[in-house]
């Protein structure tokens, strides 16, 4: 009852002084600016073909559309490391391999709670990722270079910065005769970092 009172006080004491604190004002729609993120990624196929969990690091630009709900897409550059053992021409095989990606994440987030100068957030959507390169040629021979996943995690704004911690799972199709009829997942840890105007 005491907050069923309340809650008409405060919101006319709010609109007739904008100053005071008690509810966020009105953001921008439209906000962008650059991210850098440090993950651990894992290769993974089955029991007997699997990658040991690798740091890397993502940074790019991001783009947010919207305020309560916001679209946001980003574009990327991503490098992975992967080491593992596999079976090429009959000979087991170690790839310790250091690739490049360019990524193109298109995430759907919504505010789950809103301050005066910060903001929880949801946030989850597909990423497309394409290998621009890798230091071992045995890796193309592996893996085709076109991945497509998703990504889903929390996120905190607080002024200009906003950080997200998420899950990434990716898709691969492998090139290679014993591996051609199965999909090869990549799991991913990330935690980003970025400044938004």
């Amino acid at each position: 009852m005491i907050i069923t009172i309340l809650v008409p006080f405060l919101g006319s004491a709010s609109a007739s002084n904008p100053n005071l604190p008690l509810f966020s004002q009105d953001e921008s729609n439209f906000s962008f600016g650059p991210k850098a993120s440090f993950h651990f990624n894992k290769l993974y196929l089955n029991q007997n073909f699997t990658s040991s969990f690798e740091p890397g690091f993502e940074g790019g630009i991001f783009f947010r559309f919207g305020s309560k709900w916001y679209l946001q897409p980003e574009l990327l550059y991503s490098f992975r490391q992967t080491n593992f053992e596999v079976l090429l021409d009959e000979v087991n095989t170690n790839i310790a391999a250091q690739n490049h990606y360019v990524i193109l994440p298109i995430i759907i987030g919504y505010k789950i709670v809103k301050g005066e100068n910060s903001n929880i957030r949801l946030l989850f959507g597909p990423k497309f990722a394409y290998r621009l390169a890798t230091n071992k040629p045995e890796f193309n021979d592996i893996l085709k270079p076109f991945e497509y996943g998703c990504e889903a995690g929390v996120g905190l704004d607080v002024s200009i910065v906003t950080l997200d911690i998420s899950y990434n799972f990716y898709f691969s199709q492998s090139n290679t005769d014993e591996l051609a009829q199965n999909i090869l997942h990549q799991s991913m840890f990330n935690a980003s970092l970025g400044i938004k105007f």
